[in-house]
């Protein structure tokens, strides 16, 4: 205790009191690290942990000494001693002495954490593997910038990713899952104040650089991390980086294809445009009978609604396979794939509808028949069914 309590980590805001950091500093700084002469048990695995080699010099014992008097009285006062004071010894040379011992062993146990921890390292760290694996499972990632932004934010609203990107997909779902961020933020970057000794205030300058890292070029931030002390880092850094370097390239192709395809079928409209076209064409052609596939109206219908949610898709594809720009464009591509999926249906959908409206039209012999109303949704659908088919079959 007396060396712990002169560590001042707390200064390097990491907190060594509970959780994560009291973990670490016992590992690096216990009882075993006094390796007394001649005292029983082993000693620190100095590979692992600080030891301090206490040989039975003069020295040595003064300083044994005027520990086990402080430990039992708090102070240097033989006048108000619980036990007799040592005859030959000087109070306050002996305190001294014992002062340079405690703030040279407290320095080594500093030097030792610091360098285990890198100071806020493994905040930085942690902070950055979630907001890289909440852009890689479709968090836009401008909105991932800020410290605050990343803490608060999950994927429960993220639209679904495309078969080129499930495994990424689910490494970023573990890594989100398994890494308390929370924790090591309030462990190594925060500030404690106040009689609850809770995380009070966090510097987020460090944090908000090494989001930056991981955002702007991940590979070099992922294989730092995968070399952390810090073994739930290491794991989760490894998970994202194999699982994002084995999807990467299959994804960018398959966004570029799927962006063809989406300029091709929608012609320079707008999704809504053809959402409200197709809709309108799809009821009339359900209430007069000739709506194809019959028992997939209800896919149709929520196509349809797909189309009307989906915005302008823009020119934001990534080519080639960078890493950084499939990762931070995700939502765009995400978006993407929706908007590709739904045209095909509908243009499915109007393909078939319109052969049944042909086929119908031959067996009564005479279209012109139909209502006026009905006529002209025939020909929207034509026209429709035209366009979409630009991007496919006609």
């Amino acid at each position: 205790d007396l060396v712990q309590d002169r560590l001042g980590l707390d200064q390097n805001l990491i907190h060594i009191f509970s959780g994560r950091g009291q973990q670490i500093l016992s590992e690096i700084f216990n009882v075993t690290s006094f390796d007394i002469e001649g005292a029983r048990g082993r000693g620190a695995d100095a590979a692992k942990s600080v030891r301090f080699e206490i040989k039975r010099t003069q020295e040595n014992v003064r300083v044994l000494t005027a520990a086990r008097w402080f430990r039992d009285h708090g102070h240097f006062d033989p006048a108000r001693a619980k036990w007799q004071w040592p005859q030959g010894y000087d109070p306050a040379a002996l305190f001294v002495e014992l002062e340079a011992r405690l703030d040279e062993w407290a320095s080594a146990v500093r030097e030792r954490v610091l360098a285990t921890t890198g100071g806020s390292r493994f905040a930085q760290q942690a902070i950055g593997l979630r907001a890289l694996a909440l852009a890689a499972g479709g968090v836009e990632a401008t909105s991932l910038r800020t410290a605050a932004g990343i803490l608060g934010t999950g994927l429960e609203s993220s639209a679904p990713a495309s078969s080129a990107w499930k495994e990424a997909d689910a490494a970023a779902k573990g890594v989100i899952a398994k890494l308390n961020v929370e924790e090591y933020v309030g462990e190594f970057a925060a500030v404690r104040q106040g009689s609850t000794g809770q995380p009070q205030l966090v510097d987020p300058h460090d944090l908000e650089v090494a989001i930056s890292n991981f955002l702007d070029d991940p590979e070099p931030a992922l294989r730092d991390a995968v070399s952390s002390r810090e073994p739930v880092i290491a794991q989760s850094a490894t998970q994202l980086l194999d699982a994002l370097s084995a999807c990467v390239s299959n994804e960018a192709a398959a966004a570029s294809e799927a962006s063809t395809i989406v300029h091709a079928l929608l012609e320079n409209n707008s999704p809504q445009s053809v959402a409200r076209h197709a809709g309108e064409v799809g009821e009339t052609a359900k209430n007069e009978g000739f709506f194809r596939p019959r028992e997939r109206l209800t896919e149709f219908r929520g196509a349809v609604e797909e189309l009307h949610s989906c915005a302008q898709p823009d020119a934001r594809v990534p080519s080639g396979d960078d890493l950084g720009t499939v990762v931070r464009e995700q939502r765009s591509i995400r978006e993407l794939h929706r908007l590709r999926n739904a045209l095909s249906f509908v243009q499915e959908a109007m393909v078939a509808t319109k052969k049944e409206s042909e086929r119908t039209g031959t067996v009564a012999g005479d279209v012109s028949k139909l209502e006026t109303s009905v006529k002209a949704r025939l020909k929207s659908l034509t026209e429709l069914v035209n366009s979409l088919g630009s991007g496919g079959t006609k």
